[in-house]
């Protein structure tokens, strides 16, 4: 009878014939090096006395929630090694016999490496293992295999028996466990274990066998599986906990089931909070549902592909799968090389025993297996890769095994291949993914002018490239089509970025209320890494409503009817706001606040008001002030018209209707003004025009008698204003307001002539003795009129740099140049349409030293180490040569000498030199002073 003192549990224990309770890690019987930490003591497993039904039992112990948190069965769970019907059925093996031949591969020298496509480079399916090598080899990290065992290390690594594997001798081991026999010998009594282990960390470079992914890492053995690779939750949960209090910093597992298990979680995340990366296959089902423990978020599940990149017939997917590695296909030879595109690494498939036996069948060698369980250690070993170098963390190690994945399949992760096939290489060398955008990824209400920046790092430190790129704009505004962008648009780069930084690029004139999709690719050089798409939208910017205009009646406008309504355009382009309409008027040239007009949607284009029945010719004004739901106001200028007078002569109406509209842009250059005019008196109008560049402008036509007037070919890109003043017979005018256009940008530059090219230069081409201070100047000039602008390229070669641009005037004042130099120079003119003329290339020589001093030279003689003996010199003289083309009006000249024993030598002597001619060699000396001593 089994008593644990609660009484409920006891109950239940006897009623169900209970035959042992036992805690699932008894770690103090294993050993007394750590310590339980509290929850995993909590855990037992229950062994019952006879078949039970076990719906029925944990039906009953999950009502006793007060002392039970869970119950649940002890699932059976298995390797993921996909069987092959053809060499061997049992096994699924295929034997490699070429580990003996020379490849001519000087780096890695094993033979096998030259059939191991899955550790070549991704144009054969691998995970490019060589360059990665240059990096890390894993050195320093712990992989915990939880398999079917790892060889017979007893006997093979402490006795040395001969009939052991051959290509483990150099790989390290540290201590495991047994939790199938519970006890320390972790012998694989299958093969598969021994093969996962092979393509972790198999001796590598020693010239013999094949390569490991990590070559320098540790394995620490955990067998949790039997001679036919099955196991129970219980033990795996087991070697977990040891694993993880033992110091593994990988959790390698090749195998899965098809159920949650709590007791199979709790271990997986208490490894992922203690800082383990866990890797595990997703199964071997070939269709939808990852197994467990590849189920779970923290551990990084792998599918599996063959040769050509594509998924494994066998391999499970599902929205949940991380990455994919190479898993194999017995059943294809895709490369040619005359094997199965199987994995290949070392292992005693039929589990023989080593100690005793007579080692018949198969035994020790090297074979091709598949399955999701060969795809796993191809990631754990990029694991350890990344711990060696020291991206220790889990969860970045995920990250990073993920970011620099080599896609697959759609665009992005997806179900078949989640983010890829793994790269060794580039998971050690690329440079992280970049992170923490701004905006953060789905803000709202961002400005239109923005800095885009991410946070940019390397594993290796190296300097960066950083570019970012616009994907997508998104309008949210009714009306609004969407822009597709079919090739993403550079925004902006930035060169040789610090690894650790924060980098940044502008981004301007965004439009309102509108979505964008941005990303970033960073590179080394080498390699690129891709950020995420980052999205955000922008906001609202308030903007004051329209300026009421277009009023009725227009501005000077005779005759109005005594009982006129009032009108004017208004609205917001913002497309909340509403309006509110105030209106001041009266007979004051200043008119005082009459009241409000009203509140209208931004959409209302038109707004109307009665002020009531109004005096006879009466000169009225007016103005509307539009105020937004934001406090932003807009104000229109005063206005005013003339009521009818029945007894005399009416003013013309005022000018209205402009074409072009005022304020109207992109306006041909030909085009003819035309307005609307008349006179409530029926009388003949003539108009003066005023017309030009300026505000106000000039009176250009008097007394036309039609309403149109041409104003010739106009400038392009330029605003001109323009009004026009309404005469009647009996000489009573009316002016219109003053209107304003901007013409176009555009000319057919088949009407457009280049600029004259620059010509008549100063100083004369081939000029000499040119002053060192001169100004450079030229002629030029455009035969359409256009606004001209020079670039100046001066400079002591034939190719001169520019020195000058946008000047527009055609003179130039360089520095002051060096004497008895031969400069060159040229001029480019370039039109207000972009259209250039380049001058020719000119040359003039500046004269020699002017005979007013100026100019000082000094040049320095080498010191001269003398022997140490008493010496004694008469004289010392130096030649100096005029080597210049000129008369060297004077030379001013100091010698001093220094030194001697206790440096009491200090002689010196000057003088200066009149008329040097060129070429002319002179003698500069100390005079005859003596110099002796010491030194």
């Amino acid at each position: 009878l089994i008593v644990t003192k609660i009484p409920l549990l006891d109950v239940l224990d006897a009623k169900y014939h209970v035959k042992s309770i036992e805690p699932l890690f008894p770690v103090e019987e294993k050993s007394n090096r750590i310590s339980i930490p509290s929850g995993i003591s909590n855990i037992y497993r229950l062994t019952f006395s006879s078949d039970m039904d076990i719906k029925l039992v944990l039906s009953a112990y999950s009502l006793l929630s007060d002392v039970v948190e869970y119950v649940e069965p002890d699932y059976e769970i298995q390797t993921c090694v996909y069987l092959y019907e053809g060499d061997d059925p049992e096994n699924g093996t295929i034997p490699y016999n070429g580990t003996d031949s020379d490849t001519g591969i000087e780096y890695p020298n094993d033979p096998g490496f030259e059939v191991q496509w899955h550790l070549h480079g991704p144009d054969e399916g691998g995970i490019e293992v060589v360059p990665a090598w240059q990096i890390s080899t894993g050195k320093g990290t712990i992989v915990a295999v939880l398999d079917t065992g790892v060889g017979d290390l007893y006997e093979c690594h402490v006795h040395k028996h001969p009939y052991c594997s051959e290509d483990f001798n150099e790989t390290c081991f540290v201590q495991g466990y047994n939790f199938v026999k519970e006890n320390p010998q972790t012998g694989d009594d299958n093969g598969h274990g021994t093969h996962v282990a092979g393509t972790i960390a198999e001796s590598t470079n020693n010239g013999i066998g094949v390569c490991g992914v990590a070559p320098d890492a540790c394995i620490m053995p955990i067998k949790v599986f039997n001679y036919r690779g099955e196991g129970y939750v219980s033990d795996v949960a087991e070697g977990i906990y040891y694993a993880t209090l033992y110091g593994a910093n990988i959790i390698s597992m090749s195998f899965g089931m098809p159920y949650d298990s709590s007791a199979l979680r709790e271990a997986v995340n208490f490894a992922y909070q203690n800082g383990v990366t866990l890797v595990a296959s997703a199964g071997n089902t070939g269709g939808p549902g990852l197994m467990y423990p590849a189920a779970y978020s923290c551990v990084i599940s792998v599918g599996a592909t063959q040769y050509d990149k594509t998924r494994a017939f066998y391999s499970t997917f599902g929205q949940n799968l991380d990455v994919v590695a190479p898993g194999g296909n017995l059943r294809l030879d895709q490369n040619n090389d005359g094997y199965p595109d199987g994995i290949l690494q070392e292992t005693n498939p039929l589990g023989i025993p080593v100690s005793g036996c007579s080692c018949g069948g198969r035994g020790w060698g090297y074979y091709f297996l598949m399955g999701t369980s060969m795809a796993c250690p191809h990631v754990s070993g990029i694991a350890a890769l990344l711990y060696s170098i020291g991206i220790t963390d889990p969860r970045e190690i995920k990250e990073r095994i993920c970011d620099t994945a080599i896609d697959l399949g759609q665009e992005g992760k997806d179900a078949f291949y989640g983010y890829g096939l793994v790269n060794a290489y580039r998971a050690v060398e690329a440079p992280f993914k970049p992170s923490d955008p701004y905006p953060a990824d789905e803000s709202r209400d961002v400005g239109i002018d923005i800095n885009l920046s991410v946070y940019v790092r390397d594993p290796n430190d190296e300097l960066l490239n950083v570019s970012f790129y616009c994907t997508g704009i998104y309008p949210y505004r009714p009306g609004v089509k969407e822009e597709k962008i079919e090739e993403p648009i550079l925004i902006g780069r930035v060169a040789n970025v610090t690894s650790g930084s924060r980098v940044s690029v502008r981004w301007s004139n965004l439009s309102e209320y509108t979505g964008y999709s941005w990303f970033v690719i960073v590179d080394d050089g080498d390699t690129e890494i891709k950020s995420d798409v980052f999205h955000f939208r922008t906001g609202v910017v308030n903007d004051p409503p329209f300026i009421p205009s277009d009023p009725y009646p227009m501005n000077g406008l005779t005759g109005v009817s005594t009982n006129v309504v009032l009108s004017f355009n208004g609205g917001d382009p913002d497309p909340y706001d509403n309006i509110t309409y105030k209106l001041w008027f009266g007979t004051d040239e200043n008119p005082p606040f009459y009241g409000v007009i009203g509140s209208y949607p931004p959409d209302t284009a038109r707004i109307a008001y009665a002020v009531g029945k109004l005096e006879n010719n009466t000169r009225y004004y007016w103005k509307v002030v539009a105020e937004d739901s934001g406090g932003l106001i807009s104000e229109s200028p005063i206005w005013s018209f003339v009521t009818f007078n029945p007894h005399g002569n009416n003013l013309p109406y005022a000018p209205y209707n402009p074409n072009p509209h005022d304020g109207e842009t992109d306006i041909d250059l030909n085009t003819i003004l035309t307005w609307s005019s008349g006179d409530p008196d029926g009388d003949t109008l003539t108009y003066d025009i005023y017309f030009g560049t300026s505000n106000p402008p000039p009176k250009v036509a008097t007394d036309i008698d039609i309403n149109h007037y041409n104003p010739g070919t106009l400038q392009p890109h330029t605003t001109y204003y323009w009004k026009v003043v309404a005469r009647d017979a009996k000489g009573s005018e009316s002016e219109g307001t003053i209107w304003h256009f901007t013409t176009t940008s555009f000319i057919n530059v088949t009407e457009n002539t280049p600029p004259y090219p620059p010509d008549n230069p100063y100083p004369e081409d081939g000029a000499v003795n040119v002053s060192v201070d001169t100004v450079l100047s030229w002629s030029g000039g455009d035969p359409d009129g256009d606004m001209v602008t020079y670039a100046i390229y001066l400079g002591k070669t034939t190719s001169p740099p520019l020195v000058a641009s946008n000047l527009s005037t055609t003179h130039y004042n360089p520095p002051v140049l060096d004497y008895n130099t031969t400069y060159y120079w040229r001029v480019i003119a370039r039109d207000s349409y972009g259209l250039t003329t380049e001058g020719e290339l000119w040359a003039f020589t500046t004269s020699g030293f002017s005979s007013g001093g100026g100019e000082n030279t000094s040049y320095d003689i080498p010191d001269v180490a003398l022997i140490p003996k008493f010496i004694c010199i008469n004289n010392l003289s130096i030649g100096v040569k005029n080597e210049g083309e000129y008369l060297l009006s004077s030379l001013e000249w100091t010698i001093r000498i220094k030194g001697g024993l206790l440096g009491l030598i200090d002689i010196t002597s000057d003088g200066m030199i009149e008329d040097i001619q060129p070429n002319e060699i002179i003698e500069i000396s100390t005079d005859g002073k003596p110099i002796f001593g010491l030194g």
